[in-house]
């Protein structure tokens, strides 16, 4: 299944984007730095990335992640990624991105922990 991206809003300034599919080289690691650079160009101080619903992730999609949450970070704002709990979060994991960037197993989490930098 191709990438799909739907984004979201969330009270007081919560940007949500719900990714599916697949996230991998090609038109979807680009797709979403892409996203990214949308994100921090618009003035989007807490993100939430949802891959909760991702099947499979490559390195270039790892790359990618990684670059996307960089520009948002650089920015100046939060972002969390949510995993869920099965492979994603072991990929995350595995390739150490845990460590560079917030990662929550749900929206609720997520919520609480940009509660934190934002009061």
């Amino acid at each position: 299944m191709p990438l799909e991206i739907k984004e979201s809003r969330m009270e007081p300034d919560i940007t949500v984007a719900h990714l599916s599919g697949r996230l991998g080289l090609g038109e979807e690691s680009h797709r979403l730095e892409a996203l990214g650079s949308e994100l921090a160009a618009g003035g989007n101080r807490a993100v939430i990335l949802d891959l909760s619903h991702v099947e499979a992730i490559d390195s270039a999609g790892i790359g990618g992640l990684a670059m996307a949450a960089g520009q948002i970070q650089r920015a100046g704002g939060h972002l969390v990624v949510v995993t869920g709990p099965g492979k994603m979060k072991s990929m995350l994991q595995v390739t150490g991105l845990y460590t560079l960037m917030p990662v929550a197993e749900t929206i609720e989490q997520a919520l609480a922990q940009l509660g934190s930098p934002r009061t």
